[in-house]
């Protein structure tokens, strides 16, 4: 007896799964016209859709886009106090709160620049704007430009 349920319940969720699949290939059926049909059947590539496609719905744009207004915010940077190995004395050398891990105004952690309803203690960032069309608008009114350079 409970075997044949087992066997309906294995059934019907099989055929879930396949009808999900088929569904998921034709909505996206446009992404899928630029791969190849090998990777069709690659695990790594569906398990990089599935991944991808959560990160995008938890982290849209307009958000990820707010983190790096934050992180490579160009008032957000200050003088700290270290000592140059070579001759023991102290110097003052200009960071940027990000490469400093925490901000050098008033030594709050920078991980606060992830997080969505934080806000600087110093008054460089307020809470993100979660609402892609207020955003969009609040873009529109005070644009910024995003530079990020990479040491050589």
């Amino acid at each position: 007896m409970f075997g044949f349920i087992y066997t309906i319940i294995g059934f019907a969720i099989f055929w879930g799964l396949v009808i999900f699949a088929v569904w998921f290939l034709w909505k996206n059926r446009n992404i899928l016209k630029a791969t190849k049909f090998k990777d069709w059947f690659s695990v790594r590539k569906w398990t990089s859709v599935l991944y991808s496609y959560a990160v995008s719905t938890l982290f849209p744009f307009h958000v990820i886009e707010q983190m790096v207004i934050r992180l490579y915010d160009e008032d957000c940077k200050g003088y700290i106090e270290e000592i140059d190995p070579s001759t023991g004395k102290t110097v003052k050398k200009l960071v940027t709160c990000r490469e400093n891990g925490s901000c050098v105004h008033c030594g709050c952690d920078m991980i606060k620049a992830y997080t969505p309803w934080d806000r600087c203690s110093e008054g460089n960032w307020g809470a993100m704007e979660l609402d892609k069309e207020k955003y969009s608008e609040i873009r529109r009114n005070y644009p910024v430009k995003i530079k990020v350079e990479w040491p050589e």
